[in-house]
């Protein structure tokens, strides 16, 4: 993961020009109910005041996955997501969806619990049934 210093300024300047462009309050929407890893960079932003320290106003929005969120996104209803590249690509190759910017991960990781106890490594995993939160989601692309 790049370092946090790092992500934070990239955001922040970001959101500094899509505010500073359309002169309003910029709403972020952020997947996962309950938050999922990368949503917690923006809650923490949004919590500790560095949006408004640095003169952006944001809404952070809380959507069920980063599918809906980027969906949002598309439709004019959110200003910038927080979403799965694989989706998001996907949104601007097949729906012509203008793109401004993106930010990946270079390398994107899941992990994966099991109840069964004889399921102990990755290999493991072939073969077997694996629930997702979302089909059609980054969990689901990524298996």
């Amino acid at each position: 993961m790049i370092g946090k210093s790092w992500i934070a300024g990239l955001a922040l300047a970001t959101f500094a020009s899509v505010a500073s462009a359309q002169e309003k309050k910029i709403t972020l929407a952020v997947p996962g109910i309950p938050p999922v890893f990368q949503t917690v960079l923006a809650y923490v932003a949004d919590k500790e005041g560095f949006f408004k320290k640095h003169g952006v106003g944001v809404t952070v929005r809380a959507f069920p996955t980063g599918v809906a969120a980027a969906r949002a996104v598309a439709a004019g209803e959110i200003d910038i997501t927080i979403s799965p590249t694989p989706i998001v690509i996907n949104m601007v190759s097949n729906a012509d969806v203008k793109l401004v910017g993106i930010y990946g991960l270079e390398n994107p990781d899941w992990l994966i619990g099991s109840t069964d106890p004889a399921i102990a490594k990755c290999a493991e995993v072939a073969g077997k049934l694996v629930g997702v939160d979302a089909v059609g989601g980054a969990r689901a692309v990524a298996i």
